[in-house]
């Protein structure tokens, strides 16, 4: 690959990236606030609601995601220490690909289970972050293999306890 092929590859992915996400905001206004704006703005809305009635709940929430960020991150990093325990990974490494991940999460959710997706895109970071691009295509293969062990859980119980319609009498 030549020089720079890399970052032209990668600005490619995040201009590919950022255009799915600017079509998928785009929504045919009706005139009436129904767009994409009157959605943020009763998001808005209901957020300074919750925040008057009842800030404990917020903050619960605020903390239970700030939690659930920081094990992504905790995970990433045990996960790259224990694909390479020669070189063990940095925090920074691990926030890298965790926000990857993240991002590729939101831009890509049409794509089913985002096949190859994840490991075309971690492949492609794992250079700027100083590692090499087959440890990072084997993240996202672990992060898939989770992924689909925990879709099996759900669909289990799913399976286990079927919804029964309601008799008519």
């Amino acid at each position: 690959m030549k020089p720079g092929g890399r970052r032209r590859d990668g600005a490619l992915a995040l201009g590919v990236g950022g255009g799915v996400a600017l079509w998928a905001l785009r929504t045919p206004s009706t005139g009436d606030g129904d767009g994409w704006r009157g959605r943020i703005e009763r998001v808005r809305a209901d957020v300074h609601r919750l925040l008057d009635t009842d800030r404990a709940r917020l903050w619960t929430v605020y903390g239970l995601d700030l939690m659930f960020h920081g094990l992504a991150v905790l995970e990433v990093y045990v996960t790259l220490g224990w694909l390479d325990p020669s070189r063990p990974p940095t925090l920074v490494q691990a926030v890298a690909f965790e926000t990857l991940n993240r991002i590729i999460t939101v831009v890509f959710k049409f794509v089913p289970f985002r096949v190859g997706v994840d490991e075309a895109l971690s492949a492609m970071v794992a250079p700027v972050v100083a590692v090499n691009p087959a440890l990072g295509v084997a993240l996202a293969v672990v992060r898939k293999v989770r992924n689909l062990f925990w879709a099996a859980v759900g669909l289990t119980f799913v399976a286990a306890h079927p919804v029964t319609a309601p008799q008519s009498s």
